[in-house]
């Protein structure tokens, strides 16, 4: 999530207008920690949907994994 996309939906939340920095710190951590256990969860449900099928393709976990890293 960008800067610009947090500020947009913390004011439609808050209704805010004008945030401080220090406010933004904690709302860009809160959304980075959101987006981190939204990854896990769909990895997990990734890799589940994968042992159920038989698959071994790992392709998927790997490009959810990446998009952590972004």
């Amino acid at each position: 999530m960008t800067h610009q996309e947090i500020i947009e939906l913390a004011t439609k939340v808050y209704g805010e207008n004008e945030w401080h920095e220090s406010a933004l710190f904690h709302l860009e951590a809160f959304a980075k920690l959101v987006a981190e256990k939204e990854r896990e969860a769909l990895l997990q449900n990734t890799i589940q949907a994968h042992e159920i099928g038989g698959f071994t393709d790992v392709v998927p976990c790997a490009a959810i994994r990446a998009r952590g890293e972004q």
